[in-house]
């Protein structure tokens, strides 16, 4: 529930240090410093609970470093450089707890490229979203409903500048088949807010019949996936069968 704000520049140039707000006394604490100092960069909130921050602006132009901050010691830790420096880049948190780095200019041209960070998910048991209810069977033209905890997750991270946010407290629920893994990412309905504990999508109208898993990721970590029956037009349910071994 705190915020990290690290790095920028001032009237003095580039800055390292980094201080740490706490809500709960509306006081400012320094933390540890970046190993470089840096400005346009990204900050993106890590399923583990660090932050990873990337690329940016100095002194020496467009940089490829990054590093990784540990709340639990206050320091910064070099990880795998960026292959292609830049700042005023996107930093997204995907849903299997990579980050996908994208675009961004590097002091001489705009940029195409893109690149994904993996640090594997890491995340603590008690962050994990849990699925306890969800209806079954899904009929087409009605929508999903889930209930359980943790949908929000922790918090929204945030790379300053405001086209690099990355809110990464909105859960995103994926409907899954089980015999080809055909999926789609289920929208919340416009009508119905979501909240840590349910979530409504819009209506369902064109995913195949069959068994499917429903997971609800929330920061980056999936809960434990529920199989539920998606209906067909009518009252019947087709399921595939596979033969092998005939001409």
């Amino acid at each position: 529930g705190k915020v990290l704000v690290a790095g920028g520049f001032n009237s003095s140039g580039y800055l390292t240090g980094a201080e740490v707000y706490d809500p709960a006394t509306g006081a400012w604490t320094a933390t540890g410093p970046l190993n470089t100092a840096r400005d346009r960069h990204t900050a993106t909130l890590l399923p583990d609970g660090k932050v990873l921050e990337a690329g940016g602006f100095n002194s020496s132009g467009s940089l490829t470093s990054a590093q990784v901050y540990d709340p639990a010691t206050g320091t910064w830790t070099a990880t795998g450089p960026l292959n292609t420096a830049r700042y005023r880049h996107t930093a997204t948190l995907l849903p299997d707890g990579r980050v996908l780095v994208a675009g961004g200019y590097n002091g001489s041209s705009y940029l195409t490229s893109a690149q994904v960070y993996d640090r594997g998910l890491g995340f603590q048991p008690t962050w994990r979203p849990t699925l306890s209810t969800v209806t079954s069977p899904l009929n087409p033209g009605s929508r999903l409903q889930a209930g359980g905890s943790g949908f929000r997750g922790l918090s929204e991270a945030s790379g300053g500048n405001g086209h690099q946010n990355s809110a990464t407290n909105y859960p995103l629920v994926q409907l899954c088949r089980l015999d080809n893994e055909q999926w789609r990412w289920l929208r919340p309905d416009p009508a119905t807010v979501f909240s840590n504990t349910a979530f409504t999508s819009v209506l369902l109208t064109d995913f195949p019949a069959g068994h499917a898993l429903v997971t609800v990721f929330a920061n980056g970590i999936p809960s434990e996936s529920r199989i539920i029956l998606v209906g067909a037009s009518g009252s019947r349910v087709y399921l595939p069968i596979i033969m092998r071994g005939f001409r």
